[in-house]
């Protein structure tokens, strides 16, 4: 099976093959729910006390959210969650944004490694607070306690929460039972008949997927798309369904996709009531490309749902590295695969 030459789906259930590429176990990490809910509850109380009493109490005017390439769907999805969701006013850093177009006294929450820590403060002295949040957010670590992370720290800085918010809650999003939060039967040793991680891995394999959703799935799916091409060194897209939309004449052209597109629409519950997406699926199937929904359970609030989709896509990546012979530690830099000056 080295040097790239055809994958077989038996493969998948082969434990000795899968441990020859993943080196670092990261299927065993994927895995390991018990000891992530653990890591989470205390990477949250200790980057609380890393934030002023003032910020903590929930009286910062705008906290902005710095984060590198490789979490910025988990970034994006946050923003859509808080901000457009429960009113919580989040912004998301872009290197090219003006420093001096926001209010003073913002506060910067940062995982950006030393060098981008010096980027985001150009601004000049007195232009916020900024909080080192590298020692407990990496984009080495996975999504779903990534994303947790995060939204218990911003939950803390919103101060008090009411009922109608109270699902954003870490204590709430921990409570539910592990069948539910987790992905089930995704583990290396549940055969492909049974997986459905495996499925989607094999079905996307020398394919080019494009990963889409609504509102702050739109976010999730831009992570499946990254850690798709950082695990497998593979082509993959993200697109929430605003953008799908502006593609709806576009996909009735006959050369504007290549026939290798193969998309997966994340969900939530039912499909929504405007059918916008049942009508992109219905004009891609007339175009013929492969089509597949992949949703959360519907009796999970969304923020718990998005936990579920971001696991369930790190397996699904994972899974695929697997398929394209490579190691998913080896983690090609994101960076290189776009033009330099339009780094993501």
């Amino acid at each position: 099976m080295e040097g790239g030459s055809a994958m077989h789906e038996y493969e998948l259930d082969d434990l000795t093959h899968l441990q020859r590429y993943d080196r670092t176990r990261l299927l065993e990490r994927a895995g390991q729910h018990d000891l992530r809910v653990d890591a989470i509850a205390t990477a949250v109380a200790q980057a609380a006390d890393r934030l002023e009493p003032s910020y903590a109490a929930g009286s910062a005017p705008l906290v902005v959210l710095a984060l590198p390439a490789e979490l910025s769907g988990i970034g994006r999805a946050l923003v859509s969650l808080l901000s457009h969701h429960f009113g919580q006013p989040l912004w998301l850093w872009q290197p090219d944004l003006p420093l001096d177009s926001l209010p003073r006294g913002a506060l910067f929450l940062s995982a950006l490694p030393g060098s981008g820590q010096g980027a985001l403060t150009q601004g000049g002295p007195g232009q916020g607070t900024l909080v080192d949040l590298t020692a407990w957010i990496s984009a080495e670590h996975h999504p779903a306690q990534t994303f947790l992370v995060l939204l218990g720290l911003l939950r803390r800085l919103a101060g008090p929460v009411d009922a109608k918010i109270d699902e954003t809650t870490l204590e709430a999003l921990l409570s539910f039972p592990g069948s539910q939060l987790w992905p089930a039967h995704c583990a290396p040793d549940v055969p492909l008949r049974d997986n459905p991680a495996k499925q989607l891995a094999w079905h996307l394999h020398e394919r080019v997927p494009l990963f889409w959703g609504e509102g702050p799935l739109a976010g999730v799916a831009v992570d499946w798309a990254l850690r798709y091409q950082w695990y497998a060194e593979a082509m993959a897209l993200g697109a929430s369904s605003g953008e799908m939309a502006r593609m709806h004449v576009m996909a009735r052209l006959p050369r504007y996709w290549p026939n290798t597109v193969s998309l997966v629409r994340l969900q939530h519950g039912p499909a929504s009531p405007s059918g916008s997406a049942e009508t992109l699926d219905y004009i891609f199937r007339r175009r013929r490309f492969t089509a597949r929904v992949v949703s959360a359970p519907a009796d999970l609030p969304l923020p718990a749902a998005m936990v579920h989709l971001l696991a369930l896509g790190e397996w699904v990546a994972l899974y695929a590295a697997i398929l394209a012979n490579v190691d998913p530690a080896d983690r090609v830099p994101l960076q290189l695969l776009e033009p330099p000056g339009n780094e993501i």
